[in-house]
């Protein structure tokens, strides 16, 4: 795996995929000629709305969609809208385009705008969020990663990268496998869906409220053994579970949910924390907030 986007449809011939700067450079390299990139980091800024309130905040913006488009209260998730609203003094019209996506596990809007409207947009966002209904806060990175451990989604170069497929990090429900069509890496990934030699699984943590962690590169060994059987790739203590959690890829033989190991710290030997593999997501699993 080289990244894992979000793909926009915008029509027939035309659509947005935010993601990194592979494209482009696997586009030269495939010679294929007859399909333009272009690098829109600098014509679109973005501003992320998550959590429980987050839909009403963006329906007391008033944004206005034509009657083709879905409006905020019928925009499902993954799915995207286009509309405009007024700034704050009402002296111009803001083109918005609005999709239900996120990073949190939680309900959540992204919202897309030229550069030259971001900070009309913040400033009418965060007006509208002081009423004690939303009681709005900025979310920083550090809190965004605690937020997406929880909800169980994957980072590149922590949970997947050039050397992970889709299975081993956790996302096989990206794949069809029933598609008729054939696709690239297709047949390798039915093999090694059959040999699956590592598995992302959930860890709990076994220490007085949250007080270790579970570092990125951590060893993951059997419990009261030498034996390594994976490593950790995310971990935190969770605010809203109080306890300390993890992502972990662990050989397939040893994933089972409810199987001891145990996490080593400084040379993986001198000091142990041990931990119990556990069923991920570990906040809102059946995605029930994210749906509503």
């Amino acid at each position: 795996m080289i990244d894992d986007g979000t793909l926009f449809k915008l029509n027939q011939d035309r659509y947005r995929l935010v993601c990194g700067i592979w494209l482009r450079e696997q586009a030269h390299k495939l010679e294929l000629h007859r399909v333009w990139i272009k690098t829109s980091t600098d014509q679109i800024h973005n501003v992320s709305i998550q959590g429980p309130k987050s839909r009403d905040l963006l329906k007391s913006l008033n944004i206005r969609t034509t009657s083709q488009r879905p409006t905020i209260s019928e925009l499902k998730w993954f799915r995207f809208t286009i509309g405009k609203m007024d700034n704050l003094d009402g002296t111009c019209e803001i083109p918005l385009l609005i999709s239900r996506t996120g990073y949190t596990g939680e309900l959540g809007y992204e919202i897309w705008c030229h550069p030259s409207n971001s900070v009309k947009l913040w400033e009418k966002i965060w007006l509208n969020g002081q009423n004690p209904m939303f009681n709005l806060k900025p979310l920083g990175l550090l809190a965004l990663d605690i937020l997406r451990i929880e909800a169980g989604l994957i980072f590149f170069e922590y949970e997947f990268d050039e050397q992970t497929d889709p299975i081993e990090a956790g996302i096989e429900f990206a794949i069809d496998f029933a598609k008729q069509e054939n696709f690239i890496g297709k047949q390798t990934l039915i093999k090694r869906k059959e040999y699956q030699r590592q598995k992302l699984v959930g860890l709990e943590l076994h220490c007085n409220g949250g007080s270790e962690i579970g570092s990125h590169g951590d060893c993951v060994h059997l419990e009261n053994s030498r034996q390594q059987i994976g490593i950790v790739t995310s971990g935190c203590k969770s605010p809203i579970l109080n306890k300390s959690i993890a992502l972990a890829r662990i050989s397939a033989e040893h994933s089972q949910v409810g199987n001891r190991v145990e996490i080593g710290k400084l040379d993986g030997y001198q000091k142990r924390i041990k931990a119990t593999i556990v069923k991920y997501p570990f906040y809102d699993p059946e995605k029930t907030k994210l749906r509503s």
